[in-house]
Parts: C-alpha cells; sequence; structure tokens
C-alpha cells in the first residue's frame, strides 16, 4: 500500500508529486535518496527548479527523476540559510534520458588557472553532482588541446 508523504522540516510534498508517486510506485524514501544522491543533476524544466535521476537497478535501463525547487526561509528580508525542498514531481523514465543543457563554462577560466611547476603526476577535480560538462571537463580539454599527457581524475560529490 502507497503511504503518502508527510510534509516536515525538510520537504514539502505538491499534490501532483503525490499524485506521480502513486502511479509510479515510488515510496518517500526513494525519492528522498534520490534527491541526496543524484547520478546526474541538471536544470529543471520550470524556471527555478532542478531535476535529479538515479539509475533504477534492473535488467531494465530505466531512470527514477525527481523536481524539486529549493524554498528560502526569510524573516525581515534576512536569508536563513538553505529552506526545505518543495518536491514538485517524480517519475520514472524508461531507458536512458538524453543529456540535458551543458554546464556553460566561462572561456577565461582556462587562462585563469596558473601554472603548476614542476607539472603533477595527476590532475583530480572535483565536482558538485555532476562530471559532464564541469571543470574537470573544461581542464581536460585544456590537457588535450595542448597536448599534454597528464592522467586527469574527475570526481562527483553528491550533496
Amino acid at each position: 500500500m502507497f503511504k503518502i508523504p508527510q510534509n516536515d522540516k525538510k520537504y514539502e510534498w505538491t499534490h501532483h508529486a503525490i499524485a506521480k508517486m502513486g502511479h509510479y510506485r515510488l515510496v518517500p524514501s526513494l525519492v528522498k535518496r534520490i534527491i541526496r544522491f543524484p547520478h546526474r543533476t541538471e536544470e529543471g524544466i520550470a524556471p527555478g527548479t532542478t531535476a535529479v535521476m538515479q539509475k533504477a537497478r534492473t535488467k531494465r535501463a530505466q531512470e527514477f527523476w525527481v523536481m524539486y525547487r529549493k524554498l528560502e526561509s526569510r524573516i525581515r528580508n534576512q536569508e536563513l540559510g538553505s529552506g526545505k525542498l518543495r518536491i514538485i514531481s517524480a517519475w520514472r523514465y524508461p531507458g536512458v534520458s538524453p543529456l540535458g543543457k551543458e554546464i556553460p563554462i566561462p572561456e577565461e577560466a582556462p587562462e585563469e588557472i596558473p601554472p603548476v611547476e614542476p607539472a603533477p603526476e595527476i590532475v583530480i577535480t572535483t565536482e558538485d553532482n555532476a562530471i559532464t560538462g564541469g571543470v574537470g571537463t573544461a581542464i581536460s580539454e585544456v590537457l588535450s588541446d595542448n597536448k599534454i599527457a597528464i592522467p586527469l581524475k574527475p570526481i562527483s560529490i553528491p550533496y
């Protein structure tokens, strides 16, 4: 039986999200886990939203997606830091979804990176949630364009 999620200090659930969770048989704990440990994060299709995905652990390729908006806590026009998340929608995607927009990297970013002497044995970059299209990609392109043979290890850290 589907358990209807309750609003609490961290999460606010829309009626649409609850209906979709019931339709796709997604439990609240799975939705929260997708938000905390996404395999991919993209800008949501609705303004000011974020879409996050986890691959399903099944024989067939499928993905679980959640779209949410971060609600800011305000008292007398002062930001209090992170507010709760409003869960807008949740769905199951059959197969592997195409990548969304690439994260824009400023053209001047490679020039702002100071030279390192002596040359490092390996370059390690850390990204928040997404490896594709991030700083690691930009550094990889610079290394490749300049024919510099240094191993690169991009690491994604979920928030």
